[in-house]
């Protein structure tokens, strides 16, 4: 992608079955713990679980990211975020989990968002504290990132 000063707004919608295996490859990609195939449909079959993909609509409806939640009772927990490499440090991590926060949190009545995050990802870090989630506790050697384990940190957010 050629840069740009260019905004780009982009669009969130429920995921369609024919985008999983599109989302899978993007996220192997884009992401330092990425879902497989399997994943992804088993979280789009599950009727507690929603999947949104971030659309980029100036690149006939490109797909730029996905974030995946639940929702249990008064609690969302953020299962699987990410944007593709081409499209971050642009705003619109920030802006997808704004929308999150700002527009499906007050539909659900959600007090608390949950997420966790390898500790050693401080880009994500440092976007989930702009949006004011705060780290929780700490999961010792939760990831297995290249072959090494790193600790993961539980955010919280609470509406």
């Amino acid at each position: 992608m050629q840069k740009t000063n260019q905004l780009i707004l982009p669009c969130m919608a429920p995921i369609k079955e024919d985008e999983i295996d599109t989302v899978a490859k993007l996220d192997t990609l884009s992401s330092l713990t990425p879902w497989n195939f399997n994943q992804y449909s088993a979280s789009y079959k599950n009727p507690h679980h929603k999947i949104y993909t971030i659309v980029d609509h100036s690149i006939s409806d490109k797909i730029i990211g996905c974030v995946v939640w639940s929702i249990v009772f008064d609690e969302m927990e953020i299962l699987q975020f990410y944007i593709v490499n081409e499209y971050k440090q642009k705003g619109i991590g920030y802006y997808s989990l704004g929308f999150i926060i700002s527009d499906i949190a007050h539909e659900f009545k959600i007090n608390k968002i949950f997420l966790e995050v390898a500790c050693n990802n401080i880009p994500a870090i440092k976007l989930y504290t702009k949006l004011n989630f705060v780290i929780m506790s700490t999961r010792k050697n939760y990831y297995l990132i290249n072959g090494v384990r790193c600790d993961a940190y539980i955010m919280t957010l609470t509406i």
